[in-house]
């Protein structure tokens, strides 16, 4: 998913500090991959429409 600004590393350390949501900055995965951060979904749904709740107030 695009990171806001292309500052992935920026958007991954406001969603762990913010929302407690670990995820990784694209450029782990090569330098196409920049601006980017991968999320993994391993939640339930219940927990995923909470997180998807909280993070539209970011």
């Amino acid at each position: 998913m695009p990171a806001t600004n292309g500052d992935a590393w920026g958007l991954a350390e406001r969603l762990a500090t913010e929302l407690g949501v670990l995820v990784s900055p694209g450029e782990f995965y090569g330098s196409t991959a920049a601006g980017f951060i991968r999320v993994a979904v391993v939640q339930d749904e219940d927990q995923i429409a909470e997180l998807e709740r909280r993070a539209q107030n970011l």
